[in-house]
């Protein structure tokens, strides 16, 4: 199961970025240069900058067809860099922009609520918070909302893959009739979660609802949102309502996380006179949004992946991951990207050999990757591998009948792929259903050999080019599955069976230490002294790992 996901993640992830990078491209021819040179902009904070370039992009697209919806897609970057600007009305006016083109871009709603608070305006910042909270799911609580379910392009899901991606926050569902909606997965980016409960703290606390905004504070704290910041205002809260001791609480976490906090060394005067905050402390500080460029076409997704490679080459796997989250950003619809990050997830999870946060990551992202492929062209083979990579993590995970759904999906768009027939064999028999586990077994020796016989003939160009290296010449998929069927069949007692196909293992790839502890077993019981001590002289020759074992076994049958 590990080596064959192991195999796959070099040539797949290869194979991607030459597709990333060809469609990049692509893209590029499409898009002019000042939106390239806005989103790099925006991207490293040069908000001025990049407000210019926007607007020498919709002057250039102006006069070009076929970009006016490329128009409205930068409506919200420009209304996000006034507010960055501390510019509230053209903030405001831009973000409207935005909504009136992306009425379901509800981090618009937000940034528009932000800039009206900032600008003092609280009843128009508490109307599109309100829109947020009303419409806006941050559990997975969305799945049992209606009776069906669509996605934006109208095709209709079905239970398997809303389980799927249960975990995706920041979901908006849109109602097109009596229990039908379709699902905006993206429609809140949950990094604005925390941001946005101390937002409503704000906003209630202005409004004079103490309590409510308390319990809103506390929130944005559970969502990791800013401490610093958060504590101050909480201090600021029970100081209003004379809970001293409550507000000492918070300061002195304020002062462990930033001993020279001026807000708090003013605060604390208060607590210490036991006196009512009458003017409240203003912050210095701006309030934290994440953004992300919305759907936007550029070459920033091949300088990722360029990064990408480069750090994986460095041996910094757990940076890599960072560089493509980041890469979200660009385009958070990437099926590359995504699944991507899933191997890379995966491989880590895997090297730690613990439920680290890295196994959550991988399934996470996957979902990402087999619900995004509707968006975007993904060809059948990734479709197929992506279901794959699904089943190996549920695998991992221990979760084998829901591995078995992945990999029978996987096997619906590519139904002769040996190596996920023979990773269907083994969900089968952790299921303890070894009759069908064989079958598959058998079913994915037979694969490889239909994909063995073009190549023995001569035969180039083949549209299974890849399949073949990565089943073929790499990792023989008829080995392991020649070792599962002696496995199943040595449990069953079936010991001439059991042998025939670990002796076919061993004539495969013969340097593999493998099958000869298995042969060694089962010529010992079959009495066979001499050739059970030949095979585990070999395991221990070639490597084997099992090494106080197979001695114990040698010692014992030399004493015979």
């Amino acid at each position: 199961m590990r080596k064959g996901i192991r195999i796959k993640r070099k040539f797949l992830i290869l194979f991607f970025l030459s597709v990333a990078i060809v469609s990049s491209h692509g893209a590029y021819a499409q898009v002019n240069k000042y939106f390239d040179m806005a989103d790099r902009l925006i991207l490293a904070h040069d908000y001025q900058k990049a407000i210019d370039q926007y607007f020498k992009g919709m002057t250039y697209s102006g006069r070009t067809r076929g970009y006016s919806q490329q128009q409205t897609r930068v409506w919200d970057d420009i209304g996000y860099a006034y507010l960055q600007l501390g510019d509230y009305n053209k903030a405001v006016e831009n973000l409207n922009n935005a909504l009136s083109f992306h009425p379901f871009n509800y981090n618009a709603h937000f940034y528009l609520a932000v800039a009206h608070l900032l600008n003092k305006d609280y009843d128009l910042a508490q109307i599109e918070l309100a829109k947020i909270e009303n419409d806006i799911f941050f559990d997975e609580r969305w799945i049992d909302s209606a009776d069906i379910f669509r996605k934006r392009n109208g095709r209709v899901l079905d239970r398997d893959e809303l389980i799927r991606v249960k975990n995706e926050r920041g979901v908006f569902l849109e109602r097109i009739d009596i229990g039908e909606v379709i699902v905006h997965l993206d429609a809140f980016d949950e990094k604005n979660q925390g941001s946005f409960y101390y937002v409503q703290g704000l906003c209630l606390r202005e409004k004079g609802e103490l309590l409510k905004a308390e319990e809103k504070f506390h929130r944005a704290m559970e969502t990791h949102y800013d401490e610093v910041e958060t504590n101050l205002r909480l201090a600021e809260l029970f100081i209003e309502q004379g809970r001293f001791e409550e507000a000492e609480v918070q300061l002195n976490q304020t002062r462990k996380l930033e001993e020279d906090n001026e807000d708090a060394v003013g605060l604390m005067k208060f607590v210490h006179d036991r006196s009512i905050l009458i003017a409240k402390v203003p912050s210095n500080r701006k309030i934290d949004l994440y953004h992300r460029l919305k759907d936007h076409d550029n070459t920033l997704l091949a300088d990722w992946h360029y990064k990408f490679f480069e750090v994986l080459k460095e041996g910094r796997i757990k940076d890599s991951i960072s560089v493509l989250e980041e890469a979200l950003r660009v385009d958070e619809k990437s099926f590359v990207i995504n699944h991507n990050l899933a191997l890379t997830c995966y491989d880590i999870a895997k090297i730690e050999d613990s439920h680290s946060e890295y196994e959550a990551k991988a399934e996470y992202y996957c979902a990402r990757a087999i619900w995004m492929h509707d968006f975007k062209y993904v060809s059948k083979e990734h479709e197929a591998g992506t279901h794959d990579l699904m089943g190996n993590i549920h695998f991992y995970q221990s979760r084998y009948n829901d591995a078995k759904k992945e990999f029978l999906k996987s096997l619906e768009i590519d139904p002769n792929n040996p190596i996920v027939l023979c990773n269907l064999g083994m969900a089968y028999y952790n299921l303890n259903d070894w009759v069908s586990a064989a079958q598959e077994w058998k079913k994915a020796i037979e694969s490889e050999k239909s994909y063995m016989r073009p190549k023995e003939k001569g035969e180039k160009g083949s549209d299974d080019e890849l399949q073949y290296v990565v089943t073929v010449l790499r990792k023989p998929i008829s080995h392991r599955a020649h070792m599962y069927l002696g496995m199943v069949y040595r449990k069953q007692d079936l010991i001439d069976k059991s042998l025939e196909h670990y002796e076919k293992a061993a004539a495969i790839e013969p340097d593999n230490p493998a099958p000869y502890l298995d042969l060694g077993k089962i010529y010992q019981m079959k009495g066979g002294v001499e050739k059970a001590l030949e095979f585990y002289e070999k395991y221990l020759y070639l490597g084997g790992e099992d090494v106080e074992e197979t001695q114990k076994l040698i010692d014992s049958l030399k004493k015979q």
